[in-house]
């Protein structure tokens, strides 16, 4: 069966610029850097029978060609620059065994190290079989013929893959960097969950020589290349994609990636046509992109690389193994039957999977991100939000192919995608819950700052972790912001510490609390010193943040203890002090600015969260078991009247509160795990959902006040998101102190 866009390769191709399409970036002001750029593709396609990849209802070798594979290589910089080279690959999925047996080859031939050295596949569904990828996949031993010819096609996909790097750098001659982005609309996320999350953006980058014209195409679209499923060589989508590039840019050569699509599927499916069909709308949307203004690469590439662990949740026991092996599920059998072999010989079963991060950076002007596995959308989708989307491309499908790799709601809604597949990649069990953070906190480290996201371009009221999961205790309180954007809470990492938390997340103690004094409430006051309830020892703290200095400002055994913290126009504090045994004799204190103390209400239970409102006359605090929010006038002399209930909750706790600008409310609401937001009134004007069931407390900063910072007991951190209005806190420290 031979397609009407199939192309013999044949051994090595390299570009040659016949006349053809201009990049539009050729005019003055957007020609990017001239440097050292080769390209060169390689033909992969067997000429002998082998089984498929992809699908484990295909157990039959096949030699038929629809479309044949390739290999593709780009390389950028001199040797003495160190040269960077991006390979692509048609195949479902190229394991870290064939990446690092290249670099080996090439250490004694080339400059290239491994920071500067990626390989994507395009995960195309009908492509030979590897040794090392999906080796369940089938749920049942390979015979010994088979495990021949994907052993040879392996050792001979790896030559191919050293030849087409050699030959890539070996082309290498003066050229010029241009990118630009479009959209694409055939991917539809495939998932039977109310969340249906969708990536439609195709990042295109251009390689011109220094007349303009285009030697090489480089593409990435978050879909998997799963439009056929026939038993025959097929690079679905992604090669006909290139293949009609490679026909409208005569003489370039056309490479694809593939973005974190792990959970979308080419719509519609099912016939050559359809995947030619999707080629062909990605290779046009690519050339409109061309053909428009692009953004020129004129930074320095810089490439770097981060290895970590992936924990997997807790490992079943060897009866939960043999429960499983008598599934009648084949799948589950066969992946449990193995494990009990391993077992049996001693072996102990992997508790983590080594995973590796890659960035490539232009200067400032694009960053790449390569991610192993099969990726969910949701990770790029947080990626483009932490990072200026505008400069960012991501590509998974990179480097290795372990497994699914699910983020937090992913893993938590389950499914295929969430755990399901786990058993055909030969992976003791599902990952555990800080799986995202784990490789977005990598990311985080290896990316420069300059590509953080501006905060007036995230989205609001959508939350998302500013720190990692159980870096704090489940005691995690406070928290409160200084002039500077820093955040401060309670027991980082242990008890009795404050910890102290950048705007990037970077996180660390930034003291010791001495004795039993434990804090929970924390305030800064008009000086820019930090106040803190101390509610073992009953005291309102006092730190000198120059210094650290730390004093006792204020103290009465006669609390039960000092919960948390309103500072009112005057210097003073209101103090929250629950009776959480009886939930009777809990009152308010109020501490003056000399640090003299007096009760000015009592008999309220369990007040907690408190704050002043902007006008200075008004003093707001919640009672946690009684699921109420009161409202007292504060008289001039600091003392409260006219009680009055604004809203009384059906359900769930309330914790921590603060006012914004305009006096609307965000209360923590434990058990629920949002925040809502409420007007002066009472009204609910919305929730926000925090990531975890057991928000505590919250405070405003950021550069412009907006960003939230909500501790979140569950998971022992603290989540940020975006608000419409600044917070009060905020506006009053920033007329007052200096950073």
């Amino acid at each position: 069966m031979k397609s009407p866009v199939s192309s013999v390769l044949g051994v090595i191709r390299v570009a040659i610029c016949l006349l053809g399409p201009a990049l539009h970036a050729a005019d003055p002001a957007a020609i990017g850097e001239i440097r050292s750029i080769g390209v060169a593709a390689v033909d992969i396609t067997p000429d002998y029978p082998v089984r498929l990849s992809g699908y484990g209802s295909r157990r039959e070798e096949t030699a038929t060609v629809a479309q044949r594979l390739s290999a593709k290589a780009l390389a950028i910089g001199r040797d003495d620059e160190g040269p960077a080279v991006l390979v692509t690959v048609d195949n479902m999925g190229v394991p870290y065994t064939i990446r690092d047996e290249v670099l080996r080859r090439l250490a004694g031939k080339t400059k290239v190290t491994s920071d500067r050295f990626a390989i994507s596949f395009s995960h195309t569904h009908c492509a030979p079989m590897l040794k090392g990828v999906g080796a369940n996949l089938f749920s049942m031993d390979i015979p010994a013929g088979h495990l021949a010819a994907i052993e040879r096609y392996t050792n001979e996909l790896t030559d191919k893959i050293e030849q087409v790097v050699l030959a890539a750098l070996a082309d290498r001659k003066p050229a010029r960097l241009a990118w630009g982005r479009g959209e694409v609309g055939f991917a539809a996320n495939r998932r039977k969950f109310p969340i249906q999350r969708i990536d439609h953006d195709l990042p295109v980058l251009g390689v011109t020589d220094l007349d303009g014209k285009v030697r090489a195409i480089l593409t990435s679209y978050a879909c998997h290349c799963t439009t056929i499923a026939f038993n025959v060589f097929h690079s679905d989508w992604a090669g006909a994609a290139q293949l009609a590039l490679e026909r409208d840019f005569p003489g370039a050569i056309a490479l694809t990636a593939i973005g974190c699509g792990a959970d979308q599927n080419p719509a519609p499916r099912g016939t050559l046509e359809l995947a030619t069909q999707h080629g062909e709308e990605l290779a046009d949307e690519a050339k409109r992109v061309l053909g428009g203004k692009l953004a020129p690469i004129r930074g320095k590439l810089t490439c770097r690389t981060k290895e970590i662990s992936l924990a997997f949740d807790k490992l079943p026991t060897r009866e939960e193994w043999e429960e499983l092996a008598a599934s009648p599920i084949t799948s589950i059998a066969y992946h449990a039957r193995k494990n009990l072999a391993r077992l049996d010989r001693g072996e102990t079963l992997p508790t983590e999977l080594p995973y590796l991060v890659q960035t490539w950076t232009f200067g400032d002007d694009l960053a790449m991100v390569f991610l192993p596995g099969e990726v969910v959308v949701d990770y790029a989708l947080r990626l483009k939000s932490d990072f200026d989307k505008t400069r960012l491309w991501v590509n998974a499908y990179s480097n290795d192919a372990p497994c699914y790799i699910p983020s937090r709601r992913v893993l938590e809604e389950g499914g295929y995608e969430g755990g399901g597949a786990m058993v055909y990649y030969d992976r003791p069990t599902k990952f555990a819950p800080d799986v995202e953070e784990r490789i977005i906190s990598a990311v985080l480290d290896l990316m420069p700052k300059s590509y953080a996201s501006r905060p007036e371009d995230q989205p609001l009221f959508v939350a998302k972790p500013l720190t990692a999961e159980g870096s704090f205790t489940d005691g995690v309180e406070g928290p409160a912001c200084d002039a500077a954007g820093n955040v401060y809470a309670v027991n980082f990492a242990r008890e009795q510490t404050i910890g102290k938390i950048t705007p990037n997340g970077k996180a660390e103690v930034f003291m010791t609390l001495p004795g039993e004094s434990d804090g929970n409430g924390i305030r800064f006051a008009r000086d820019g010193s930090m106040f803190i309830a101390d509610y073992t020892q009953h005291n309102l703290l006092r730190v000198d943040m120059k210094t650290k200095a730390l004093s006792v400002f204020a103290h009465e055994d006669l609390m039960f203890q000092p919960n948390d913290l309103a500072l009112a126009p005057d210097g003073s504090f209101y103090l929250s002090d629950p009776d959480w045994e009886w939930d009777e004799a809990g009152g308010i204190w109020r501490v003056d600015s000399q640090g003299k103390v007096r009760k000015v209400a009592e008999q309220m239970g369990t007040p907690n969260g408190i704050d002043v409102s902007p006008d200075g006359r008004t003093l707001y605090v919640n009672e946690s078991i009684a699921h109420c929010l009161w409202a007292f006038t504060i008289l001039p002399d600091g003392s409260l009247t006219q009680k009055r209930l604004l809203v009384k909750f059906p359900d769930f706790s309330c914790d921590g509160m603060r006012c914004d600008v305009d006096g609307n409310l965000y209360l923590t609401r434990p058990g629920k795990g949002v925040v809502v937001k409420l007007s002066p009134t009472g009204q609910t004007l919305r929730e926000i959902p925090v990531l975890g069931a057991q928000p505590t407390n919250i405070c405003f900063g950021g550069p412009d006040g907006r960003t939230a910072y909500v501790t979140e007991a569950e998971r022992m951190r603290i989540v940020q998101f975006r608000v419409d209005r600044p917070g009060l806190e905020w506006q009053l420290s920033h007329q007052k102190q200096t950073p």
